[in-house]
């Protein structure tokens, strides 16, 4: 028996086949619109995210720098931040975890003076006398938030230990330096010492009175730092 076929029926199951309903690419566009809005929600809400806790970092250093660390409460970071308290908090369990973004802030200005020291010639005294009025012109700058970060570690021992790591690793920093020195761990340890004097003597040559007092104070540190960075046997 023969079976007959209808070229209509045929050419429109073709049809069917090589173009779906428009219902079905409809919906798939929908679909896939929908999957990319959704990204794009998902990325504002994370960039908002990460610009609201940026603000609350740059307020907090400034509340740091203008009030001290105890002064500067979470209300006030908050308020200048723009935000509320408990948009606070979803950010940071409390002010105190704040305190390594404080140390990252200091330790990356002294990070880029030291490698600045380490690019010039340290056999050259008068050079490295330049480097530390260099230095204390950083610290001027950094004054207040240093004086902040001094009320914390009297308060704050994990801080305290953050810190004092650091200036361990002072010597590490000068890599052309150190790669020259026979003890190396010696001059990592003198390093994290004359760091710690450095910023002493910054402050002082800062409220000295007497500039030319402050200008000799500057030529013994620099005579000293000279003789670490020599290793010079002196010392030994």
């Amino acid at each position: 028996m023969s079976v007959k076929i209808n070229p209509k029926t045929s050419r429109a199951r073709k049809t069917d086949v090589n173009n779906p309903p428009k219902a079905a690419s409809k919906a798939a566009k929908v679909k896939s619109s929908s999957r990319t809005n959704g990204l794009a929600a998902v990325t504002l809400r994370s960039d908002l995210k990460e610009f609201t806790r940026q603000r609350l970092v740059d307020a907090a250093l400034q509340c740091f720098r203008d009030q001290g660390y105890y002064a500067a409460t979470v209300d006030k970071i908050a308020a200048l931040a723009g935000t509320t308290v408990p948009t606070f908090y979803r950010h940071f369990p409390s002010k105190s975890d704040l305190l390594d973004l404080l140390c990252d802030h200091l330790n990356a200005e002294v990070d880029r003076a030291l490698k600045q020291l380490d690019a010039i010639d340290v056999r050259d005294q008068f050079a490295v006398r330049d480097w530390l009025n260099d230095y204390v012109v950083m610290w001027t700058g950094m004054e207040k938030l240093c004086a902040a970060s001094w009320e914390a570690i009297s308060s704050d021992v994990q801080y305290a230990t953050n810190v004092v790591t650091h200036l361990g690793e002072c010597g590490n920093i000068m890599e052309r330096v150190i790669s020259t020195m026979k003890d190396k761990e010696r001059f990592n340890l003198r390093m994290s010492l004359m760091i710690s004097l450095a910023n002493k003597t910054a402050f002082m040559v800062t409220f000295e009175l007497n500039k030319k007092r402050a200008s000799l104070m500057l030529d013994q540190f620099a005579k000293m730092l000279w003789l670490v960075l020599n290793e010079n046997e002196v010392l030994s």
